[in-house]
């Protein structure tokens, strides 16, 4: 006699761990979703979190801190930040290079 049954594969979950700007997360994945997650991570969880691959890797490189949208005299973005760090990212979206850092008038 069994006291647990074998799981059909439809079932089956696995943990996967994704970066977060507070470090990573993990989440449970089913077998399709790891074969989606396999073929491209990043554009898996930006997917799953509703962002372009670009905005989740800024988003992660930043440590989720908004930058400045000015310019520097050398015409590169300005790298000041505008905000506090670890922002979720529908705040971080909402105001990275939406503002100005104090030496471009913000």
């Amino acid at each position: 006699m069994s006291l647990n049954s074998p799981l059909p594969q439809d079932q089956w979950r696995i943990e996967v761990s994704v970066r977060w700007v507070d470090g990573w997360r993990s989440r449970m994945l089913s077998v399709d979703e790891v074969k989606a997650y396999n073929q491209d991570p990043d554009g898996y969880v930006a997917k799953v979190i509703g962002v372009s691959v670009a905005d989740y890797t800024d988003w992660i490189e930043h440590d989720g801190m908004p930058l400045c949208g000015s310019k520097t005299k050398a015409g590169k973005l300005c790298r000041n930040p505008t905000g506090c760090i670890q922002m979720p990212i529908e705040q971080w979206l909402e105001q990275h290079r939406a503002h100005y850092c104090k030496a471009h008038g913000g």
